[in-house]
């Protein structure tokens, strides 16, 4: 079992790790690793919605990192999505 010691690492540079680290044991074309990992688009929207009997604008992002297979998976942020995750800590 591995174990992880704390450090200074960033979540981003912890994920590019793990990423890396996975793509070596894999048997992949080359430069297909580089091409999920790149982020080939991110979507911003901006909507209005009613709140408690005021109009808001909300903000989301959507980012599309591998096209490789088709449907893309992913989850839609949206700036609420974040506040609530922030407010559940």
């Amino acid at each position: 079992m591995t174990t992880f010691a704390k450090s200074d690492t960033s979540f981003l540079e912890s994920v590019d790790l793990m990423f890396d680290r996975t793509v070596k044991l894999l048997d992949l074309p080359e430069g297909l690793g580089d091409q999920i990992k790149a982020c080939n688009s991110v979507f911003q929207v901006r909507f209005p919605v009613k709140l408690n009997g005021r109009i808001e604008i909300i903000m989301g992002w959507r980012a599309v990192h591998g096209e490789h297979r088709l449907p893309v998976k992913g989850d839609f942020a949206t700036r609420l999505t974040l506040i609530r995750k922030k407010l559940k800590r």
